[in-house]
């Protein structure tokens, strides 16, 4: 009788749940959006210029009446050099300053947000997780599901941003990507913008990678699966059902005149040498030349290539004394029976700092965890660096770049810059002369990125975006 009973009540929990699986699938999906949110405005950072923020949520806003939702859509632009622009759940759409940096016209713009309204409105994201997570979830007992889901969710933020943004970029499949190109170019028609404009984003953002060859983006633009060639024939294809429409829009040149261009020096910025260089906490650090650095304004993330070597810096918002935050962590600690740890008062390069190594045996092989607290007089904070290993040679690489922590000297700090992006209207000149007269040596690199022309290439009166380099001004 009494398993009879349990059977019975298994089997209604079991129903309740697949009976009600969309709102689960809703409540979970909204969670993972929550969650990469937070990592995205943490991990990477937000780029706030209320002029450029104001287009792109008019842009969004004349596509968005288009499409059949209620859901609220937020746009936020990513503090990130990297060409990159990807939806996620709960209607958020991050569009990268690099990408920005790019584009030349609202048609353009509106064909990248266009696109990813697309994956936002059809859940392309929340088809394809939904299938590979619900399974699971249901697993559980219903009271627990809301539980489960923040657990799983709260995964993405333990994995490095370039790993997560890769995750999202690769569920949409092929199929996917095509109609939210094909769509993408059809609302952008009915929001009266060019359906080619995507397809001209696709074709710089090809050519970017291809002028600047060793300089290879990290992240996926619009997906990963279908070449650009197919997805620009097949826009053109769509474009042509339009061909007797005119488009009155406006290029973005004023917006994006003064837009920082590369490394944003109020997160640090790696130079030649592999220092990383803080000009806001006037430090500096050496990472080996194949570590992968995420810098944000008030914290940073380090690995090696295989991710599992890392070290994390951060500010210690409890307190100011680097005692108080370093006795708080040993009580946490010190009744774990299977830890070993070993507490010290060191002095790295003129800073006085607290230490904390922890051992864990783990079958057959050993976990480091190396927490340090130094305190910075200068600006009276204490910074955290946290590095974890699994193998004692790479745990010595931790402390090996720990011990190159110092303050930020005069011959780092000169190094330091900003580069700032401007439009202007040429001579006719050759790219060459037009570099030297904006006395832009150094920004070869740019001017050729940014206007997929060759050093020879003659400007006919021409628009050119270039990019000039300024000092960091320092507190004083």
């Amino acid at each position: 009788m009494k398993l009879g009973r349990f059977k019975f009540i298994f089997a209604f929990i079991i129903f309740t749940l697949i009976f009600n699986e969309n709102k689960a699938q809703l409540i979970l999906m909204e969670d993972i959006g929550d969650i990469t949110y937070m990592t995205m405005k943490t991990g990477v950072g937000f780029y706030y210029d209320e002029d450029l923020q104001n287009k792109i949520e008019e842009i969004g806003d004349n596509i968005e009446m288009n499409l059949d939702t209620d859901e609220e859509i937020k746009f936020n632009v990513l503090d990130m050099q990297e060409l990159s622009a990807f939806a996620t759940f709960g209607g958020y759409v991050y569009i990268s300053r690099g990408l920005l940096s790019i584009l030349d016209t609202e048609d353009e713009l509106a064909g990248v947000i266009a696109h990813e309204l697309v994956h936002v409105n059809d859940r392309h994201a929340t088809q394809k997780l939904y299938r590979r997570i619900l399974p699971e979830i249901l697993k559980v007992p219903g009271n627990l599901l809301k539980k489960a889901n923040l657990e799983f969710a709260g995964k993405l933020l333990n994995v490095p941003i370039e790993l997560t943004l890769g995750s999202i970029n690769a569920v949409f499949d092929r199929w996917q990507e095509y109609q939210a190109d094909r769509r993408g170019a059809e609302l952008a028609h009915k929001a009266g913008y060019n359906p080619l404009g995507l397809e001209a984003a696709l074709r710089k953002v090809a050519n970017y990678q291809r002028i600047t060859a060793g300089h290879e983006d990290k992240f996926e633009f619009l997906g990963e699966h279908p070449t650009t060639v197919k997805r620009t024939r097949k826009i053109k294809g769509i474009a042509k059902r339009f061909k007797n429409r005119t488009y009155e829009t406006g290029v973005l040149y004023g917006l994006l005149d003064s837009l920082i261009i590369g490394q944003n020096p109020e997160k640090g910025v790696r130079l030649p040498d592999n220092t990383f260089a803080h000009p806001i906490l006037k430090a500096q650090i050496k990472f080996p030349k194949s570590w992968y650095i995420q810098p944000a304004k008030e914290a940073l993330s380090a690995s090696n290539k295989s991710g599992k070597v890392g070290l994390i810096a951060g500010l210690g918002y409890f307190s100011t004394d680097m005692h108080v935050l370093a006795n708080r962590y040993i009580n946490d600690h010190e009744n774990d029976k299977k830890t070993t740890m070993i507490n010290d008062t060191i002095n790295i390069n003129g800073y006085d700092a607290r230490q904390v190594t922890l051992t864990r045996k783990k079958l057959f092989r050993k976990q480091f965890t190396q927490t340090t607290w130094i305190y910075l007089p200068n600006k009276d904070l204490v910074l955290v660096l946290t590095g974890v290993a699994n193998k004692e040679v790479d745990f010595d690489t931790i402390q090996q770049i720990k011990s190159t922590f110092q303050p930020l000297d005069s011959l780092h700090a000169s190094q330091v810059v900003t580069r700032y992006l401007h439009v202007d209207t040429s001579n006719y000149e050759t790219v060459g002369d037009f570099i030297f007269r904006k006395d832009g040596q150094d920004n070869i690199f740019w001017i050729e990125g940014l206007n997929y022309k060759q050093l020879g290439d003659t400007l006919n009166n021409e628009i050119v975006k270039w990019v000039s380099s300024e000092p960091y001004k320092y507190e004083k």
